[in-house]
């Protein structure tokens, strides 16, 4: 029998991976590289593109939101892919692609959003483990 034991080098997360990003599978071949939730460049980006409705007391609506979340991540989240497709031509990434697939496919906009937000897929410890292999 394994002896459990609560290590802190467990928790510790890779904060360079945070900012530059890490390969998330698709599945079907692709690949997109996204950074954490956290990371300054899209916190900073999101205060700001909601800044004008703070300032007036307001909230965005849906549609704002959304428009929003999907500009400050295809600038600051998605970072690269590989192996997407638009029919039978390779889509390359861009920023401005990026924004597309995160407006088009809430489904793939959904999977991005939960990905940069598990904390799992910044940890020090599992990404040492991944790389020494």
């Amino acid at each position: 029998m394994t002896d459990l034991k609560f290590d802190i080098n467990d928790f510790r997360l890779d904060k360079d991976a945070k900012a530059t990003g890490v390969w998330i599978e698709f599945g079907g071949g692709a690949s997109i590289k996204i950074a954490s939730f956290d990371n300054p460049s899209f916190t900073e980006a999101f205060r700001k593109a909601t800044k004008p409705y703070n300032d007036l007391g307001k909230k965005p609506d849906d549609e704002e939101q959304i428009e929003i979340m999907c500009r400050s991540m295809s600038q600051f989240i998605v970072l690269d892919w590989k192996g997407i497709y638009d029919g039978d031509d390779l889509l390359e990434f861009s920023p401005e692609n990026a924004y597309r697939l995160l407006k088009e496919l809430e489904w793939i906009r959904a999977k991005i959003v939960s990905e940069a937000q598990s904390l799992s897929n910044f940890k020090a410890k599992a990404r040492e483990d991944t790389e020494g292999n």
